[in-house]
């Protein structure tokens, strides 16, 4: 468990490196922080999922950037 939270946090790095977009990223932290809480109280599945949605998020202002380019 603690590999994959330290994998979300360089992810989370890269992504607030990558993207302009200020909206997207506050949505990422956000889903970052909900997985991080998540795991911490042993909710494995609601972890995964807000994972999920904050690599999407990523994502999502990692296009954006490249779109304003």
């Amino acid at each position: 468990m603690r590999r994959m939270l330290l994998i979300a946090g360089a992810a989370s790095l890269f992504g607030i490196g990558c993207a302009s977009s200020s909206h997207e990223m506050r949505e990422a932290q956000e889903h970052q922080y909900k997985a991080d809480r998540a795991a911490a109280e042993g909710d494995y599945h609601r972890a995964a999922r807000e994972q999920d949605k904050a690599a999407a998020e990523r994502r999502e202002a990692v296009e954006r950037q490249q779109l304003e380019q």
